[in-house]
């Protein structure tokens, strides 16, 4: 695997940085790793990872830490995530989308 890309703050990140929601696999992952995960792992509970709770009311910086504790779940087996979570990751992307603003 590629090495962790630099983080982005969520108030620094633009709509080029974040993949479309048809994006593959790895996009999205390296996507994922460019949250602060020194910042994730103090601020989010990796027991709640069910993301079809999060939605449009959910913050930025949730839907964001969420994806990169997906991201870390699904390297830790080893395989790409199935359909039913890809389906949650790519709704996932969609909302941090409509919340980044144009470049």
């Amino acid at each position: 695997m590629a090495p962790f890309p630099l983080p982005i703050a969520s108030s620094e990140l633009r709509l080029s940085d974040v993949p479309e929601e048809s994006a593959h696999w790895p996009q999205i992952e390296r996507f994922a790793r460019t949250f602060d995960w020194r910042r994730g792992y103090h601020h989010y509970e990796l027991e709640d990872q069910d993301l079809s709770k999060l939605g449009s009311s959910s913050s930025l910086e949730e839907l964001r830490g969420h994806l990169f504790f997906e991201q870390r779940r699904w390297n830790d087996f080893g395989k790409k995530p199935d359909a039913l979570a890809m389906q949650q990751i790519r709704g996932i992307i969609g909302i941090i989308r409509s919340k980044v603003p144009e470049e």
